[in-house]
């Protein structure tokens, strides 16, 4: 290969070269560039930024939500109310099978209704016996028609025969002093009932425990216990209603009970003067003594009666109280927000969270922000911000604003020392979002994040911090 060599001469001397000068173009293009960056350093020291930081905050509510509870274990009927419904206060929200509950009841009030025709029949049966006609139908009324006829057989027979057996008077003086001594036990028993009912009332506003011998009194204070939501926190007005309103539902029974005793206590009386009046028939009073014994008669039949009633009343009071505690209907006007994904057939427990009622707010959303000192000082009472609820369509990065209801006179601190102020807002939703009834319930806990603008400051100084030339305030 042959070597080549630079000829020096075409290179020239180290003056030469240096007193050169470039080409036109290229110092056109340097100047150029030079005025370009003078004009832009120019523009960003004058031109401003705005710098923002954000906080997160949650949504609120200006009254507690509202948790209901099952008061007793049953089978889900009907969902009257679904999740995101607006509810007033009362209006059901989830009701529970009471049919077997239902037809019993209707049992007992039929029967009620028998007893009570029966009793008015034993009435005029008693006024009737002295007349001489049998105003009784004997279809339709063939139990009392047929009594008055079997009394009034008596009677004849009385006339005829002198002489009545002892031993049938006996018997039937003894059955009425039976009926009485069964009368006068179930006064007692009333009257201990009622004293526990006393006591459980008493008990329920004391909040100390209770026990009680009476199994209805202590099956009562167990529904009680099963039924009262838990105490404290936002439920304390919740627990409060519910123990007011079980002490009137054992207040009421009180009164029932106290009315029984009284009935019975006329029957007792009844049954003393009609056994005060019997006396051992002899030859001259035949009449006298078949009367004395068909009035006890009726008097036991009576009596038996209103023992029944006494305790289908009872039963009755309680199936009304099972009946209406399986209607859970809302507290306060509000919108629902079912806790549990619940359809017909499903099975709830006693004591168990079924749905919130959200107390409304006229149509507003509130929300609570901690914010940097460096944010709230930048706010007033009335000052509009960005906001956004991410989880919520409609108010989500759409522009949606936020207005500063109140800040906190007073810093607080977090446990690493970091100061912050609490800042309430009031969430201005858009209509659009207001009228989506697909959209989820704005409930208290949903995430709020707000932009506040905290300073301006030009280009030139926030580059020169970015890099370090310049300190930050």
């Amino acid at each position: 290969m042959k070597a080549e060599y630079i000829d020096l001469t075409d290179v020239g001397t180290t003056r030469e070269v240096l007193s050169s000068e470039p080409p036109r173009a290229v110092r056109a293009a340097v100047l150029a560039a030079a005025v370009v960056v003078a004009v832009v350093a120019v523009f960003l020291g004058f031109l401003k930024i705005e710098e923002t930081q954000s906080a997160v905050g949650a949504v609120t509510s200006d009254e507690p939500v509202r948790a209901v509870m099952a008061a007793s274990s049953g089978i889900v009927a009907r969902v009257e109310a679904g999740d995101g419904a607006t509810v007033a206060p009362g209006e059901a929200v989830v009701v529970l099978e009471t049919d077997q509950l239902g037809d019993r009841r209707d049992q007992v009030a039929s029967e009620q209704r028998r007893n009570e025709d029966t009793l008015e029949g034993y009435r005029r049966l008693r006024a009737a016996a002295d007349l001489g006609t049998n105003p009784f139908d004997p279809a339709a009324e063939s139990l009392f028609y047929y009594e008055l006829e079997k009394y009034r057989e008596e009677l004849a027979k009385a006339e005829a025969a002198a002489q009545i057996d002892y031993e049938t008077n006996v018997s039937s003086e003894v059955a009425a002093r039976a009926s009485l001594t069964a009368s006068e036990a179930s006064v007692a028993k009333l009257g201990k009932r009622e004293e526990e009912l006393n006591r459980l009332a008493q008990t329920i506003r004391s909040g100390t425990a209770f026990s009680s011998a009476d199994s209805y009194c202590q099956a009562l204070y167990q529904s009680y216990r099963a039924g009262r939501p838990k105490p404290g926190g936002d439920n304390a007005g919740v627990t409060a209603a519910y123990d007011a309103d079980f002490i009137v539902q054992v207040e009421t029974q009180i009164a029932s009970v106290d009315a029984q005793r009284d009935e019975y206590g006329k029957e007792i009386s009844a049954l003393r003067a009609q056994l005060e009046a019997t006396s051992t028939p002899t030859v001259s009073e035949p009449r006298s003594y078949v009367t004395a014994q068909f009035m006890l008669s009726i008097s036991s039949a009576e009596q038996q009666l209103h023992q029944r009633q006494v305790e289908l009343s009872l039963e009755a009071s309680s199936l009304d109280f099972e009946i209406a505690r399986a209607t859970l209907a809302a507290p306060v006007a509000g919108v629902v927000d079912l806790t549990l994904s619940l359809r017909e057939g499903d099975r709830v427990e006693a004591g168990q969270e079924v749905f919130l009622v959200v107390p409304e707010g006229g149509g507003s959303v509130r929300a609570q922000v901690a914010m940097r000192p460096e944010m709230a000082v930048n706010l007033a009472e009335g000052s509009e911000i960005t906001c956004e609820l991410p989880e919520i369509p409609g108010l989500g990065t759409n522009g949606t604003r936020c207005r500063v209801d109140r800040i906190a006179a007073a810093a607080r601190a977090t446990e690493e020392g970091q100061a912050y102020y609490v800042v309430d807002l009031r969430v201005e939703t858009p209509a659009a979002a207001r009228a989506d009834s697909t959209a989820p319930s704005v409930v208290p806990g949903v995430p709020v994040t707000v932009t506040v603008a905290t300073r301006q400051v030009t280009v030139l100084r926030w580059l020169g911090e970015k890099v370090g030339l310049v300190d930050k305030p």
